[in-house]
């Protein structure tokens, strides 16, 4: 962990910037979707870089400075909306990173030239030391990545962080889709293995630090009263 709070370097970061919130993970600041603001994700890994969600137009300076000190191992997508608000296509952002793997769910991913399955990539999540875990809900195909060697879990929009405003780490509501059943959700979270969860990174909002944030993050996604239909 770094010495600053990572919570106060955060706000202090300007949309489009970047932070380093703990020891080899930078966090970019992006812009207000629906819920508030927050940040995509690149983890040190192996003398590179595993990028998470990482394709917004503003951040793109911030993440092409951190990739020329250590060069782009995969770009992981947590749901299909990132494609939508992505500076490129699919295979744009490919093109980018070298023509490395786009991942991202097969039930979020159709067709797309430049995307990758999941289902079919454990090569390439082993040589990342990176599991993911299917919890549909917000979109069909949404994921959590669970970064083995730090104990990270990037949530996506499975879980929304408190907002920046507010003092407390804690998490908030759920964006979920009118259409997904809640089931499906439920059984997601409960495969996540929580008591070795060392953060909780969402895609808006506060992240969350600490041996609890795991099911910290469980016990808040699945209070059907925090959900927020999308």
């Amino acid at each position: 962990m770094i010495d600053t709070d990572p919570i106060e370097l955060m706000r202090r970061t300007p949309i489009g910037g970047a932070a380093e919130i703990a020891t080899g993970l930078h966090a970019f600041r992006v812009p207000k979707q629906r819920f508030r603001y927050g940040q995509s994700y690149g983890l040190l890994h192996d003398g590179g870089t595993i990028l998470i969600d990482a394709v917004h137009e503003i951040t793109k300076p911030a993440v092409d400075d951190l990739l020329m000190r250590h060069p782009p191992k995969a770009l992981l997508i947590t749901h299909s909306d990132l494609l939508e608000q992505a500076f490129g296509t699919p295979a744009d952002l490919s093109a980018w990173l070298g023509n490395l793997p786009v991942l991202i769910h097969s039930r979020d991913g159709g067709n797309l030239d430049g995307l990758m399955p999941l289902e079919t990539s454990t090569a390439i999540m082993g040589d990342l030391a990176t599991s993911f875990y299917h919890v549909p809900g917000h979109t069909p195909g949404s994921v959590a990545y669970f970064h083995m060697p730090t104990g990270y879990l990037f949530a996506g929009d499975n879980i929304v962080g408190n907002n920046y405003a507010a003092e407390e780490q804690e998490f908030t509501h759920v964006p979920f889709g009118k259409d997904q059943p809640w089931y499906e959700f439920v059984n997601g979270w409960e495969a996540i293995p929580r008591n070795i969860v060392n953060g909780v990174f969402p895609l808006h909002g506060q992240p969350s630090f600490g041996e609890d944030s795991g099911q910290a993050a469980r016990d808040a996604a699945l209070l059907r009263d925090k959900v927020m239909h999308r």
